[in-house]
């Protein structure tokens, strides 16, 4: 039986341009030779990523009434997901513009729009039997108070569901420290980038910043922090940091890589039941054969789960 997912977050439309090997000065101008407009964001990335490999994905999160909102949900059902816990907004659904780099890195300028309400739709929502739930990078203090996202994923531990934690880099969320580490202790995997620990430990060492953290944490969360092209490594509790490296990809964008290996390491870690050194590993190279292939479709139907 296929392992079920509740993704709560971002449901977003994402633009993608590309390559940009400079950004223009203000009042100039820049050409691009691509274009892309998609299902997209943490959580939409995730779900894609996740139901190509055969989990049983359901949706949760604001979007609005508007012709985007309308794309997102029809996208999303043609992937299979569950989106009885998607909830239409007045108002506009989020949109993301995404450049991207000549060498594949990327940068986002986002227009959240009912987006800015999903504290109240997480306080409001009843999560329905699942196997884990998966918190997207949105779901983090200040964007919601760190006593009310604490409470509601101490709601899951107790219904004995796993709790995965994704963070997204916002200098507010440095600012909220006790908060986001009062969350973060909550679950049972958190994942971050480089800069992302760096900005929480306050410092750019990263053996030691892993183990800071994950010390800080307590016993319960693994530390999974991600490196890009240099793959990525993680620790658990008492445990010793383990490493994988990511299969050579070259220039390819970097746009959903993170979310493609947030979903092979969920698939990994609570269907398969790997040990951590393996379910990185994993998620590694379901990420570079991701940026490999390119994206798959949204209408993908899936495989089994691997």
């Amino acid at each position: 039986m296929a392992t079920k997912v509740l993704v709560i977050g971002d449901l977003v439309v994402d633009i993608i341009l590309g390559r940009v090997a400079r950004l223009p000065a203000w009042g100039k101008e820049t050409e691009v030779d691509s274009c892309e407009s998609r299902l997209g964001g943490n959580a939409g990335n995730f779900a894609l990523a996740a139901r190509s490999i055969g989990l049983d994905v359901h949706c949760a999160g604001p979007i609005g009434d508007d012709v985007n909102g309308d794309r997102v949900e029809r996208e999303l059902r043609a992937l299979g997901c569950n989106t009885q816990l998607v909830r239409r907004m007045p108002g506009s659904t989020c949109i993301s513009v995404g450049l991207v780099r000549d060498d594949g890195e990327r940068l986002f300028v986002t227009y959240p729009g009912v987006l800015n309400q999903l504290a109240e739709f997480i306080r409001q929502m009843e999560p329905p039997a699942i196997d884990v739930a998966f918190l997207s990078g949105w779901c983090q203090p200040p964007r919601i108070a760190g006593s009310a996202l604490a409470e509601f994923c101490a709601g899951l531990s107790g219904r004995k569901i796993g709790v995965v934690m994704d963070l997204s880099w916002t200098a507010e969320s440095w600012n909220h420290r006790p908060d986001l580490i009062g969350v973060l202790r909550q679950a049972d995997f958190v994942l971050l980038n480089r800069d992302e620990l760096g900005a929480i430990v306050g410092h750019r060492d990263l053996d030691k910043g892993i183990a800071s953290l994950a010390a800080e944490l307590g016993k319960r969360p693994a530390v999974i922090v991600k490196l890009g092209p240099d793959g990525a490594a993680g620790k658990h509790g008492g445990g010793a940091i383990v490493r994988a490296r990511a299969p050579a990809v070259g220039s390819a964008s970097s746009v959903g890589a993170g979310d493609s290996f947030n979903a092979a390491f969920v698939a990994a870690s609570f269907h398969r039941q790997l040990g951590l050194a393996r379910a990185i590993e994993h998620a590694c190279e379901f990420a570079s054969e991701t940026m490999r292939k390119g994206r798959p479709p949204t209408n993908v139907g899936s495989r089994s789960a691997q």
